[in-house]
């Protein structure tokens, strides 16, 4: 993830239930976020919640990560699979 975030002007660590619609859906894209990566996919919610509360606490130092809240707490309405993915605004 080091590698990735390096190429951003911004990001932002979050998870889901369905990848292939949060990297198209209009919340990203009308933010300026261009590109979407899986980082990590489980059959575990409990998992993918520690996940993305783990990458936020390491990455939240960065000036460049948009997260505001800790993760974890973002509802998911389907699955498994489980995705925790990075948004990037790419430079």
């Amino acid at each position: 993830m080091n590698e990735q975030r390096k190429t951003a002007s911004k990001f932002k660590i979050g998870i889901t239930t369905d990848y292939d619609n949060r990297a198209n859906g209009d919340d990203y894209w009308s933010n300026g976020y261009n590109l979407m990566i899986v980082l990590y996919q489980t059959q575990s919610k409990e998992r993918v919640r520690l996940m993305e509360q783990y990458l936020i606490k390491r990455f939240k130092k960065y000036d460049e990560c948009e997260n505001i809240l800790p993760g974890g707490e973002g509802k998911l309405k389907w699955g498994p699979p489980y995705y925790a993915y990075l948004a990037l605004k790419v430079k």
